[in-house]
């Protein structure tokens, strides 16, 4: 159904006369924040990431906006109430009263929080067309990108004195392994430090929930991070390691010397348009399964490829040595 809002519009208000009100869970946080939604609308919560509004209890902790740390709910109230409100987002999520909930429900389109995501992957990428190729800059593609709920970090600190926060899932340099994800490390692992000559053991990972991510794309792969180094990758829907994903970034790579050495763009090649993550690479990431699938299928024709060629090769240099051997 949807999140519930303070007013509606007179053609609102002539659509629904005859249905009966909707029965809402308004859900009060420890943080004196509120949120009104349908039984059936999912909300996302503290480790289990997306559950509906019904299934919501006292002992669950919900997302708020500029707070680091998960709000444990107060309350649970039901009530019916008239006025719905249900917009799409590219992020899947929408914030109301400074809560983060999904912009999904449980409806005929059965499944998951994740799965209905999926599910109306046409409509976002009617979103980055209407907006990057028609020119379409309403007011419905501003709410796309500040609705995203506070994603887990962990920020790991050097016994030299280091740190570094990225997400679970964001490749980071370690010694001896070359790369592993952040949620894999352990106090057993060193990380490399810019101006030593030597790997540095961690002293200590803390899980935090924060604001804010910045995903550039670097021509070698890594990024330097408060001088400690990183991978510009991380596990999402491009599958495989550090290595595997820079391959597969090789486009971006290739752009990039098309850009500064022959199309004379000089340092507008490095520029960012926001902070966020570049709108192509958006698309990239997000059809990654398409992407990785026709990087394999390359891979594969390559191979075959040569195989033919050193086939073909053989069958030209053995009667040679055939010749030679009969001499």
């Amino acid at each position: 159904m949807g999140a519930a809002v303070g007013t509606t519009t007179d053609t609102a208000d002539t659509t629904d006369t005859t249905a009966e009100p909707p029965l809402f869970y308004t859900v009060t946080t420890v943080s004196g924040h509120q949120i009104s939604l349908s039984s059936d609308h999912y909300i996302r919560v503290e480790n289990n990431g997306y559950v509906i509004a019904s299934q919501l209890t006292l002992n669950h902790s919900l997302f708020v906006i500029h707070l680091n740390h998960p709000v444990r709910i107060r309350s649970i109230k039901k009530e019916f109430k008239m006025g719905l409100f249900n917009p799409i987002t590219l992020a899947g999520t929408i914030l109301v009263n400074d809560i983060f909930a999904s912009c999904y429900n449980l409806n005929n389109l059965r499944g998951t929080h994740y799965e209905k995501h999926h599910l109306y992957a046409p409509f976002r990428l009617w979103y980055y067309v209407a907006k990057y190729y028609l020119g379409t800059t309403t007011d419905t593609t501003d709410t796309t990108d500040t609705t995203t709920g506070p994603p887990l970090f962990y920020t790991v600190t050097t016994v030299s004195g280091h740190q570094i926060s990225v997400t679970p899932d964001h490749y980071i340099r370690v010694e001896n392994n070359g790369y592993v994800i952040a949620s894999q490390l352990t106090l057993n692992h060193s990380l490399f430090v810019t101006h030593l000559n030597y790997p540095v053991r961690i002293r200590s990972i803390k899980k935090e929930f924060k604001m804010g991510l910045f995903s550039p794309v670097t021509f070698a792969g890594t990024i330097l991070v408060n001088d400690v180094f990183a991978s510009c990758y991380c596990l999402n829907n491009l599958r495989g390691t550090h290595y595997e994903k820079h391959h597969l970034y090789a486009p971006f790579r290739l752009w990039y010397y098309m850009a500064k050495y022959y199309l004379g763009f000089g340092s507008e090649v490095y520029d960012m348009p926001r902070d966020d993550i570049h709108w192509a690479i958006g698309i990239y990431v997000h059809y990654g399964h398409y992407v990785v699938f026709i990087y394999q299928s390359l891979r594969a024709l390559f191979l075959m490829g040569l195989i033919e060629f050193f086939i073909r090769m053989s069958e030209i240099i053995h009667p040679i040595f055939i010749k030679h051997a009969y001499y």
